[in-house]
């Protein structure tokens, strides 16, 4: 990645150095957004291929180093510091095309402190025991019910009569819940600090979710083979579901 120069390794430790510290207030926002947005420029000055590489290596490296800290120590301190600048820098890399990036209301990590050291890693029993299962499908329900609740107060509240939206939201909690920032965050703040970023958040995955699913059926009713394959493979699961219900 380092092919691309877009970054400095004195970026990368002034990040760390404000990213780590004990408390942050809203002036080391600023500091941390100054710390990142060196790189941003420099990504919007690529060409769209490299672009596209920067991003597809940057969630590669993010993606293997996580999975490597899980099964071994790792005690080289650069390169944890480099996954965590890595991290927030991919998050803050727009998914479309733009002109500019400005970080400055998108780094909103006000008393956001990572709960691990340098080591970057997890620490498991040498003989780990798998324990009981918490929660039941009783638990799950109540979780889906839920959903289904927000859904009808929106209908009440909007005269709409929107059906089966809850597994729209239900797919936009799993986004969250996949997103190691977003945890962490979550963890580590009170919710007034997380709503702030939570809304944006928000929006994107919304977003994501919709270009997705738009994209799925702008497909299959222009391209009469792919609608073909998805009506044969969906055959046998509906025809299954009906059988049991």
């Amino acid at each position: 990645m380092d092919q691309y120069h877009l970054w400095q390794q004195s970026e990368i430790e002034l990040f760390a150095q404000i990213y780590y510290q004990s408390k942050q207030d809203m002036p080391d926002l600023g500091r941390l957004a100054s710390s990142l947005q060196p790189a941003l420029d420099r990504f919007a000055a690529k060409e769209p291929r490299e672009q596209d590489e920067i991003k597809t290596g940057l969630a590669r490296f993010i993606r293997l180093y996580a999975f490597i800290t899980q099964v071994c120590r790792m005690f080289d301190r650069d390169i944890h510091k480099f996954s965590v600048y890595a991290k927030l820098l991919l998050k803050l890399i727009p998914k479309g095309k733009f002109e500019k990036i400005n970080v400055d209301n998108k780094v909103l990590l006000a008393k956001y402190k990572l709960e691990k050291d340098f080591e970057g890693i997890i620490r498991v029993a040498e003989s780990p025991e798998l324990g009981p299962i918490k929660g039941t499908v009783g638990g799950k329900e109540k979780k889906k019910e839920h959903l289904s609740v927000i859904i009808d107060r929106i209908n009440e509240r909007f005269g709409t009569n929107f059906t089966e939206m809850d597994k729209v939201l239900a797919q936009i909690t799993e986004d969250f819940m996949a997103d190691e920032l977003m945890v962490d965050i979550a963890k580590n703040n009170p919710q007034a600090t997380f709503e702030r970023i939570f809304e944006q958040q928000f929006k994107d995955f919304a977003a994501i979710r919709y270009e997705q699913n738009e994209e799925f059926f702008i497909r299959m009713f222009k391209d009469e083979e792919f609608m073909s394959e998805v009506i044969k493979l969906m055959l046998p699961e509906v025809y299954r579901r009906l059988r049991k219900k």
